[in-house]
């Protein structure tokens, strides 16, 4: 997970807990007002990047022997990715693609898209933890 795709999970983790940031740093709130109309192609970018991550982390499985946390930290980063992304994106992928889903795909995915929102505070907690992870890593290796 390279260090645009950690800043990406971050800036989406930000999002997904605006209110509580919000109420922390009230400097916060216009830089996340800011940032809500691009939240659909922020959760795009973050799909890609979290599928190629987890691609990524797959590709290189041995690496687990030699730094099992750095290994759990990216693909944990990668799958935090792809379910925020999902939250925030989904809306714009479904423009995108809904025409060629069949009404039990659709289905489905609303069901995901509902079960992300309800557990949106905790995917923002872990994503911001592991976000901040991933960027220290990238930032001081």
């Amino acid at each position: 997970m390279g260090t645009l795709s950690s800043t990406l999970l971050i800036v989406l983790a930000a999002l997904a807990n605006a209110d509580g940031i919000g109420k922390l740093w009230p400097s916060s709130r216009f830089w996340l007002t800011a940032l809500l109309p691009l939240s659909g192609m922020l959760g795009v970018g973050a799909v890609i990047t979290g599928i190629l991550t987890i691609i990524e982390m797959a590709a290189y499985l041995g690496f687990i022997r030699l730094a099992p946390m750095v290994y759990l930290g990216f693909m944990g980063g990668g799958v935090l990715s792809l379910l925020l992304g999902l939250r925030f994106g989904y809306a714009t992928l479904l423009t995108w693609f809904g025409s060629k889903l069949s009404p039990h795909m659709q289905r489905t995915c609303d069901n995901v898209q509902a079960l992300l929102i309800r557990n949106e505070r905790s995917l923002s907690f872990a994503g911001l933890a592991t976000g901040v992870f991933c960027l220290l890593l990238n930032v001081f290796t």
